[in-house]
């Protein structure tokens, strides 16, 4: 078997969406004849020190875990506080010396600017200079983000001699994602110094990956390496004996984040209008994982159209919560991002997973809009008339008693499995 070093920050549990993707690699790259080993911090809710988010940080003279499971290998290095690290948190209580500081940390490739991703480049390197020293790998994998990743695959490369890939989730910014992106004076310095850096520390990566072509595209002017494609998808064991439970109303449900730049209106037009023309009856627009900041917005927007006996907002729910919610919704309905290109969310593999309709509006026009068509999973739009003809069908379906659930056998192409084997072949081919 292939021996691979993973450097993956983000990792179980540590139960953010960006640790899933380190997690397919886990479970699933042995299938392939590629045997991993996951880097990653001890993810501690127990100790005498916390940080903001309620994750310990280790004293000098903890030691790092390595833990054997049936199908890889996870490092649990600790989270301790460096004296770079300390001088940096010194500094940003001064609006001067932190602006100082910022322009120093860019330019000399300190690009991760907060005081924790510095300690855990440190932390991370420290312990892999020593343990590579009597351990073999066949391969590098830095997962970005964080920034310091990258940068370790590239020290590491030189000190060891061990070929290296990337995996970029994101870019830097989503701004540079933009179809207008005009970058003020601050963010083109920052700009500049962050391609300067990534050109050097990928220069002699044998290949890198990124989540869409957008992403790759713009990775791809300025580095050496030839990008490839390896999206995200969903696990599907989540949705394996998930009870479909029958809804008293015909419910549309958006499930997780809600940002500003995502537009309601459509939506909320078309149900508004429909109700009005009494083309159907009894509704609930369900938004599931609502942030405190989003309630006024929606709750304006339902007084607007006068939908505010329609709608139910749920604050964030356990995962398997979340998943019986998208499995017995009727539609799930999701705003994607008009202005910017190569943008997927977490939850939209997650949609595809559970073959429930789903309707995208306004459309991105973009990967999303493709996912939706090549997928057969519903439908993508910005017109108001094809908005209320999906929730008229998709209505009369549900009072029939039909079931409105996908049957096609492409979203099985996004699963996570899959996705993996589309790594691991990419590995092997580079090998």
């Amino acid at each position: 078997m292939k021996k691979v070093l993973i450097l993956s920050v983000h990792f179980p549990p540590d139960n953010i969406i960006a640790a899933r993707r380190a997690e397919a690699y886990a479970n699933y790259l042995h299938r392939h004849g590629i045997a991993p080993t996951i880097v990653t911090h001890r993810w501690e809710r127990t100790g005498e020190r916390l940080d903001e988010n309620g994750w310990v940080v280790h004293e000098h003279g903890e030691k790092s875990l390595i833990e054997e499971m049936d199908n890889y290998t996870v490092i649990r290095v600790p989270r301790k506080e460096t004296r770079k690290g300390q001088l940096m948190r010194q500094r940003a209580s001064n609006k001067w010396t932190n602006r100082f500081q910022i322009f120093r940390n860019w330019f000399n490739g300190d690009l991760d600017a907060i005081s924790s991703a510095i300690d855990s480049y440190t932390n991370i390197n420290e312990f892999l200079f020593e343990y590579l020293k009597t351990h073999k790998y066949d391969l590098l994998i830095g997962i970005f983000s964080p920034h310091h990743h990258i940068r370790s695959c590239y020290d590491l490369n030189r000190r060891f001699g061990i070929p290296y890939m990337i995996d970029f989730r994101d870019l830097w910014t989503n701004e540079v994602l933009q179809r207008t992106y005009t970058p003020r004076v601050t963010q083109k310095i920052r700009d500049y110094f962050i391609k300067k850096h990534w050109r050097k520390w990928l220069s002699n990566a044998i290949r890198f990956t990124a989540v869409s072509g957008p992403i790759r595209d713009i990775i791809d002017e300025f580095v050496q390496p030839k990008g490839a494609i390896v999206t995200n998808g969903y696990e599907s064991d989540l949705f394996n004996n998930v009870t479909k439970r029958k809804n008293e109303s015909f419910t549309i449900a958006h499930i997780g984040t809600l940002y500003d730049g995502q537009r309601l209106d459509l939506i909320f037009e078309a149900l508004s209008t429909l109700k009005q023309n009494k083309r159907i009856g009894s509704f609930c627009l369900h938004f599931v994982g609502v942030k405190k900041s989003m309630k006024k917005r929606i709750n304006d927007t339902a007084e607007k159209y006068k939908l505010t006996d329609s709608i139910v907002m749920t604050e964030r729910v356990p995962r398997e919560k979340a998943i019986e919610i998208m499995v017995s919704s009727n539609i799930l309905f999701y705003p994607a991002w008009e202005n910017e290109r190569g943008i997927y969310s977490g939850k939209i593999f997650e949609y595809l997973g559970s073959k429930t309709p789903v309707l995208v509006t306004p459309s991105d026009q973009d990967v999303v809009e493709e996912l939706i068509n090549k997928t057969q999973a519903g439908v993508c739009s910005n017109s108001l008339d094809e908005v209320k003809a999906f929730i008229k069908d998709n209505y009369e379906k549900w009072e029939k008693g039909e079931a409105g659930a996908n049957k096609s056998k492409l979203v099985e192409m996004y699963t996570r499995e899959a996705q993996v084997a589309e790594m691991a072949s990419i590995i092997q081919q580079n090998l």
